[in-house]
């Protein structure tokens, strides 16, 4: 079992991520998932390295995309944990997951990528249909100390319901300040389109990175983070009364209201 070639953030050690928690966009990607994998690069790529990536595997049951209310099958359509209909997320050995990466990395420093990938699911209810998942990802280091990222990913068919849609997309800049502080800021949205919700939810991440040693900086580091919301942040703005967690992955907190309110987040880190 390993992560599925989708999304370049989510296939970013955990020891390096930017910010203190993975956010908006995991929701949608394939996750881990057990089965055959194909990893390589192409020769004679001009100035840089062409790689690809390619996987078939079980069904992406752990993605947050893919798991489904109650999740079996409802061929009669709508149930009360999904309005839309229970479609199970498929099963091992009639359903699978696949998954297929290109990236190009220049001695330059700019790195891009694109993937493409689903999840099968046998359900007959009427609502059923695979999930397809698919994005580009960009990163660059234009001088020294600077880092700048852009992703989009967008999710077609969310938790296997026809016409449930998700894009996320974020931008990133990153700059050190000194040889062991880094600043960083990143601009999230998301836009959920299905049934009655048609909603968009942004999050923007003001935070710093303390590198305890320069020389090793993934060993031992702290992380801060100010994540202030954006968009439609209330829970009058989705049916149900339900509030934008239940559309949106996010790292935000919520007041009793359901309202999405500022959020600190501190973590320390070791790497063993």
């Amino acid at each position: 079992m390993r992560k599925m070639p989708v999304g370049m953030d989510f296939n970013t050690s955990g020891k390096k991520l930017d910010i203190p928690k993975r956010s908006m966009e995991k929701a949608l990607v394939l996750e881990r998932s057990a089965g055959a994998f194909l990893f390589g690069e192409a020769p004679n790529a001009g100035d840089g390295e062409l790689g690809y990536a390619l996987a078939v595997a079980n069904p992406a049951t752990r993605s947050g995309a893919v798991e489904a209310g109650a999740g079996k099958c409802d061929p009669d359509g709508a149930s009360a944990g999904n309005p839309g209909g229970a479609n199970q997320p498929g099963s091992a050995g009639e359903d699978n997951s696949y998954a297929g990466r290109l990236s190009y990395q220049l001695d330059s420093g700019l790195y891009a990528e694109g993937y493409y990938g689903g999840s099968t699911t046998s359900c007959t209810a009427d609502s059923a249909e695979d999930y397809q998942v698919y994005g580009l990802g960009l990163r660059s280091q234009p001088a020294p100390g600077v880092t700048l990222k852009a992703e989009w990913i967008g999710g077609s068919n969310v938790q296997h319901v026809d016409g449930r849609d998700r894009n996320v997309w974020y931008v990133h800049g990153g700059y050190m300040l000194t040889p062991g502080i880094e600043g960083v800021i990143r601009h999230y949205s998301s836009h959920f389109d299905g049934g009655d919700v048609d909603a968009t939810l942004g999050e923007t991440w003001l935070g710093a990175n303390f590198f305890l040693n320069p020389q090793s900086p993934h060993q031992t580091r702290i992380q801060l983070a100010l994540v202030v919301p954006s968009g439609d942040t209330a829970a009058s703005d989705y049916d149900s009364g339900q509030g934008p967690a239940n559309y949106h992955r996010t790292q935000l907190n919520f007041d009793k209201e359901d309202e999405a309110e500022t959020t600190f987040l501190a973590q320390f880190q070791a790497s063993f």
